[in-house]
C-alpha cells in the first residue's frame, strides 16, 4: 500500500517535458520552466522500471552547471527512442544507457 502511495505521489509531481527541434522544455509544478538546448543534453539513462512505466534521468547543462531531471515514460518506449534519435542527430556525444 505504501509503495502505491509513493508512486501515486511521484506521478503528480513529475515534470512536464516537451521538445521541439531546438530545445527541451521542462516544467516543474512549482518552478519556472527550464528551456534546455538539445545540444546541452549530456546523457539519458534508464533509472528504474515497473510493469506500467519506465523512469529516465536526463542530465543537461544549464547556465554551465550540470543538472538532471527524472521523468516517467508511461507511454510506449517508442517515444523515448524517437527522442534519443532526434537528440543524437544534434548532439552525437550524447551518452545513452538504457
Amino acid at each position: 500500500m505504501a509503495l502505491f502511495v509513493v508512486f501515486l505521489i511521484l506521478s503528480f509531481i513529475q515534470p512536464n517535458i516537451y521538445y521541439d527541434p531546438k530545445s527541451l522544455q521542462i516544467k516543474k509544478l512549482w518552478k519556472k520552466e527550464i528551456v534546455v538546448p538539445l545540444g546541452n543534453i549530456r546523457s539519458i539513462k534508464a533509472s528504474f522500471a515497473t510493469w506500467w512505466t519506465s523512469y529516465f534521468t536526463f542530465e543537461y547543462f544549464n547556465d554551465g552547471e550540470l543538472e538532471s531531471v527524472t521523468i516517467n515514460n508511461n507511454a510506449d518506449s517508442k517515444s523515448i527512442a524517437a527522442f534519443i534519435s532526434f537528440v543524437k542527430k544534434i548532439n552525437p556525444e550524447l551518452e545513452v544507457n538504457i
